[in-house]
């Protein structure tokens, strides 16, 4: 298959860096057709040390590599050469890396797996600005096709839009013309839109001077709201100060951070917080009862004979038991209390400001929601529970062993009762 190159020429060099070797092979081979000058680098290191050497035109780098990523790797290229085109590989879930990239001035960038008419696009459009810096051409002009070709949205302007490129109309949804008739902060979601415009009016008046990286929301032409990652300075022209922005659309790579984290402190089965988020919070709690003099109690319940409900019914409805148990729980809890799963059939509940005389009364009314409940398809259930109030001075594993102990004790005395120690 043949790609054609509008600017590029084969006198431009290219480096490529990646450490897995078949990638960079077929890679360099690839490209290697339309170019003269090709050079290799196994990782970031190497990379920094092949550019010193023989300062190519574009680099084409992994982000994830061992002994020098390359985010770290193009950051001390841009010192030596802030003109430099740098294409990022990167994967979909590399937000972290892609923010950085962004914040040392990479706009070039694709998402693994690398579609290769889509990396030739990249190339050509990175050698079109190569050329015009080699033939030092005017700013504006180069301005304007960094601009024309960047997946960042970018605009200028006052109060108002004055320039706007095709980026930006994609990513709001608005034409041209309907942006160039808007206020700067329309665009923006109504919980940012005020302080967008208040810096805006201080960028006017010079009074604002440094770069502001955020991450805000913008409300498209449809009425959607989409996560962008958004950039501001101040720029003097003849005719006053003006606000230079960019910003690219984070929605996918936000959404799958924020569920990512859910997922890291969620019960797959129940959707309620798992061991390791429950620890935080006691540990939380346990600060704030210590620094404000406050209370708080604890509840651990196991559901009574559970292995008895797997052997007869089966998993399946083992399953359908725990999570029918955590809906009726949840139905009694405050808003403010918050329950784990610990571990099969084990659970703890977090009671903040609650002493123990009430939290012994919130577990009764657990027990017997629990007892009381009738499913013609589910078999009955019945938990015991153990309760404990924090003292000053106890540590988290303090709290859990005490917990535990009221427990055994409610399971010694035959089950369905709530105990403390």
């Amino acid at each position: 298959m043949k790609y054609d190159f509008l600017y590029a020429s084969s006198d431009l060099s290219i480096l490529i860096v990646e450490d897995e070797e078949l990638v960079r092979k077929n890679s360099s081979v690839m490209i290697g057709r339309r170019f003269d000058k090709v050079y290799e680098a196994r990782d970031g290191e190497e990379g920094l040390e092949l550019y010193k050497k023989y300062k190519p035109d574009i680099v084409i780098s992994d982000i994830k590599m061992p002994k020098k990523n390359g985010i770290d790797m193009a950051k001390e290229i841009k010192e030596i050469n802030r003109d430099v085109a740098i294409i990022f590989l990167t994967a979909f879930n590399d937000v972290n890396y892609l923010l950085k990239s962004i914040e040392i001035g990479i706009s070039h960038y694709l998402i693994k797996p690398v579609n290769i008419k889509k990396l030739f696009g990249e190339i050509d459009s990175a050698a079109k600005v190569v050329n015009l810096i080699k033939h030092d051409n005017e700013n504006m002009e180069l301005f304007s096709v960094l601009s024309e070709n960047s997946l960042a949205g970018i605009y200028m302007g006052k109060e108002k839009f004055e320039y706007i490129n095709p980026s930006l109309e994609e990513i709001t949804g608005f034409s041209k013309d309907e942006l160039l008739s808007m206020d700067i902060c329309d665009i923006f979601d109504d919980e940012h839109k005020e302080r967008i415009g208040i810096a805006t009016k201080e960028r006017l008046r010079g009074e604002k001077l440094e770069v502001r990286k955020n991450e805000l929301k913008i409300k498209r032409k449809d009425g959607s709201k989409r996560w962008v990652y958004s950039s501001t300075t101040t720029v003097h022209l003849k005719n006053g100060y003006s606000t230079l922005g960019n910003m690219i659309d984070i929605t996918e790579m936000k959404n799958l951070h924020l569920e990512f984290e859910r997922m890291a402190v969620t019960d797959q089965l129940t959707g309620i917080y798992n061991r390791r988020k429950f620890e935080e919070l006691m540990r939380s709690e346990i600060e704030r009862a210590k620094r404000y003099d406050r209370i708080f109690s604890l509840i651990m319940f196991d559901l009574d004979k559970f292995k008895e409900i797997n052997d007869t019914y089966g998993h399946i409805v083992g399953d359908d038991v725990i999570k029918k148990s955590v809906s009726i729980v949840k139905g009694i809890l405050r808003f403010t209390d918050s329950i784990c799963r610990w571990g099969g059939e084990e659970f703890f509940i977090l009671l903040p400001e609650i002493a123990l005389e009430d939290a012994m009364v919130v577990a009764i009314k657990l027990k017997n929601g629990l007892r009381d409940f009738d499913d013609k398809v589910l078999p009955k259930i019945t938990a015991s529970f153990g309760v404990v109030q924090y003292e000053d001075g106890n540590s988290e594993d303090e709290l859990i062993q005490n917990a535990d102990k009221a427990l055994y004790i409610a399971k010694s005395k035959g089950r369905n009762r709530v105990e403390t120690i």
